[in-house]
């Protein structure tokens, strides 16, 4: 089996303990980024299944034409980069999990980032200090302050408590 695998930048996959379930099939895992049709073509072309990384590639009905060989798109998450309608089309099977049973914190923790960041005037503070000026507003201290209820998805029902 012929397993090709995109985007993975920080070439850690290898270093998975899973990584271990693709002993003896014929791995190639590509660690840049590209979209052109032309070059994917050729580095997919003897693929039999492809494994793709978030939303980074587009698989559309113009590339898939030229993948007879693909049978299998593995993706985890949403898939709006998928052309569903030509795999279909093409009977290439797309197989992905919502991962509902795998609590992702990263939009929470990047929230709270960005809460973070504007209460404490962080853009502006660095535009300030880009400018050879220190501390040029007063200091917010968020101990004891109301943000509110945060309520973004009635999903989110992990809170954080941060002071």
């Amino acid at each position: 089996m012929k397993i090709s695998i995109l985007d993975d930048y920080d070439n850690t996959l290898r270093t998975l303990a899973c990584f271990k379930k693709l002993a003896g099939r014929q791995v190639t895992i590509w660690n840049d980024h590209v979209q052109d049709i032309d070059i994917l073509t050729e580095r997919l072309r003897e693929a039999e299944v492809l494994v793709l990384i978030r939303e980074r590639t587009e698989i559309r009905a113009p590339l898939l034409q030229r993948l007879d060989k693909l049978k299998l798109i593995s993706q985890r998450s949403v898939y709006p980069h998928i052309d569903i309608g030509a795999c279909t089309e093409r009977g290439v099977i797309v197989s992905s999990n919502q991962h509902s049973d795998t609590p992702s914190y990263a939009a929470a923790e990047l929230t709270w980032a960005l809460v973070l960041a504007a209460m404490r005037q962080v853009p502006q503070q660095m535009a300030a200090l880009k400018a050879g000026q220190w501390q040029a507003w007063r200091r917010l201290q968020l101990a004891r302050q109301d943000a509110g209820d945060l309520r973004l998805r009635q999903d989110w029902r992990r809170r954080c408590r941060v002071w």
